[in-house]
This record gives structure tokens, C-alpha cells and sequence, in this order.
């Protein structure tokens, strides 16, 4: 880097001239000005600020001095992938007068070149959006090949209902890595609400008590029983299958259970049938002791595990 800012510093005048003898397009002097405030700076090795001067005098005029010193000016911020395509154009613009650059700028962008990171992208788990520095660069899952600067950098793949698997990564100059993103590592919660029509209706789900009237959480994906019940109403269970980072509203509205359910008559009632059945039963067994043992004792223990009286008719 020191010997390309010398460079620099060694040339500024010869590059100087050299813009001053292109064929004007726009303002030259503007062009020619921000030229040379933008060698001053690669001087001061204010490289950014370098950088976006002779941006805008390029894009006043294009000439093969501003693209050689804008190369500079990115191989000094560490960027190199915008270095190289400068520099590309600088081969494609520069005629026989700048054949001492040249050399120069096949040199730089070898090591340009050198100093990139290869990485190995692999997305999985049905990735809707990868990015890259937070750029999208895919809509899909795919093995990708990828030359980055040296320096930090974020991967990411998303997918809906799931949270974004990320990683930052530290990359050294030539590194070559790869990175393994899986979309689906990470489902969000699904958000249910239940309103049970009443303030005193029992929530229950899966088969465990969650509240009364009105239910709301966030709750792990999958498929969930819930069942609505009040005292007096026909109770309601519905299923339901709840994806990541689904949202489900369940209303209910309970019947009132029907009067003759809720009070049922004397002879709908079970028990009054099995005490007529058991009081028959007794009868017909008092009948069998007086006719076939008049002389046994008046109490017997009949067959179904009860004690009748042999006097009763």
C-alpha cells in the first residue's frame, strides 16, 4: 500500500497533465479541480474521502488518470472487487501515452486479485431470501460461489415463519471458507387466541386447564385440542394444526343444554329404574322364600347382594 501511495505522490504531476490534455466533456475545470483534490487526499491517505472526490469527477469526466488514482484511492479503503473493475477500465480507456501505467496497474490488480476471499455458500430449509451484507443476492436454497473483500461480513437466509439464520464472519485476505445456513433451524412461535362466548367457560388445551373466557399466547408449532366447556352448556372441542409464526383466532359460542337434559323427570332419572328393578327383584325373592321355605328366618340375603324382608307381599 505504501509503495502505491509513493507512486501516487511520484506521478500526481504526470497524471495532472495528462487529464488537462483530454477532450472535455462537461466541465473540465470542475473535473480537473476534483482531480486534484482527490490526489491530494490519496497523498494524506484519506482514502475514502479520496475515493468519493474522484467518483465525481469521473462522472464528469471519464479519463484514464482519475480511473488509475480511483483505484488507488479503493485498494486504500479495502476494496478490492471496485479497485479491479476500475482498474479494468483504465486497460480499456488508457492509450499509448499512459503505457508506464500500465505495468503498473497489471501488478496491482495481481495482487488485488490474491487478496479476494472465496466462499462456499450453502443454503437450506426452503430459504425464500439470502443475503449477503445485507444485500439479497438469492431467492432460493442452492450451493453459491462467492469473491468478497477481506473483512467483515454477515450471511443470511430467511424464511417465512422462521427466524433468519445469520452468521458474521471475520475474513482474512485469500481466505477461502465455507458457510452452512439452514432457513428452517429456528420456527417462531404461533400466536392463538381463544374466546369462549363466556366469562366462566373453562379453556382447556390438550387436555390441560390454560383460563376462563378468553385465552392468549404464543405456543410452539403443531396440532393442539381445545375444548370450551361451562356449567349448564354443551361443551366444544375443536383441533387445529398451528405452523411457525402462524396466528389462529378461535370463537366459540356455547348452547345452552336443553331443559329436558338438564332436569330430567322422576322416570328418566337411572336410579329410580334400578330401585325398581332391585324393589321387583326383592319382591319376587320374598315370593320364593315364603312358598319354598316357609320356615326359614324372616330375613334373607337374596342372590343380588341385598337384604329383603320374607313378610313383604
Amino acid at each position: 500500500m505504501r509503495w502505491g501511495v509513493a507512486l501516487a505522490s511520484i506521478l500526481a504531476s504526470l497524471i495532472a497533465a495528462a487529464a488537462a490534455a483530454q477532450v472535455p466533456e462537461g466541465d473540465p475545470a470542475e473535473a480537473r479541480r476534483l482531480f486534484e483534490l482527490g490526489v491530494g487526499l490519496i497523498e494524506d491517505q484519506q482514502f475514502a474521502e479520496a475515493a468519493a472526490t474522484l467518483e465525481r469527477s469521473l462522472a464528469i469526466r471519464e479519463s484514464a488518470p482519475v480511473l488509475y488514482n480511483l483505484g488507488l484511492a479503493y485498494r486504500g479503503t479495502g476494496q478490492y472487487r471496485r479497485g479491479l473493475e476500475v482498474f479494468a477500465r483504465f486497460l480499456e480507456v488508457a492509450g499509448p501515452r499512459h503505457a508506464d501505467l500500465r505495468g503498473s496497474v497489471a501488478t496491482i490488480s495481481g495482487e488485488l486479485q490474491a487478496a479476494l476471499v472465496n466462499v462456499r455458500f450453502e443454503v437450506s430449509g426452503g430459504a425464500t431470501k439470502v443475503l449477503v451484507d445485507d444485500a439479497e443476492r438469492w431467492a432460493a436454497d442452492g450451493v453459491y460461489e462467492l469473491t468478497l473483500d477481506p473483512g467483515r461480513h454477515t450471511f443470511q437466509a430467511s424464511r417465512e415463519g422462521y427466524e433468519p439464520a445469520r452468521r458474521e464472519m471475520d475474513l482474512g485476505r485469500g481466505e477461502r471458507v465455507t458457510v452452512d445456513l439452514d432457513a428452517s433451524q429456528s420456527p417462531l412461535p404461533a400466536h392463538l387466541v381463544v374466546d369462549a362466548g363466556r366469562p366462566d367457560a373453562e379453556i382447556r388445551l390438550d387436555g390441560a386447564d390454560v383460563g376462563r373466557g378468553r385465552f392468549e399466547r404464543e405456543v410452539s408449532p403443531g396440532r393442539y385440542e381445545v375444548r370450551v366447556s361451562a356449567r349448564g352448556y354443551v361443551a366444544q372441542t375443536r383441533t387445529l394444526e398451528l405452523g411457525p409464526g402462524g396466528r389462529e383466532r378461535l370463537a366459540f359460542s356455547l348452547a345452552k343444554v336443553p331443559a329436558r337434559a338438564e332436569n330430567p323427570s322422576l322416570f328418566s332419572r337411572w336410579w329410580f329404574w334400578t330401585a325398581a328393578a332391585v324393589v321387583a327383584s326383592g319382591a319376587a325373592v320374598g315370593v320364593v322364600v315364603l312358598t319354598q321355605e316357609p320356615d326359614r328366618d324372616p330375613y334373607y340375603d337374596g342372590s343380588l347382594g341385598y337384604t329383603v324382608e320374607a313378610a313383604l307381599p
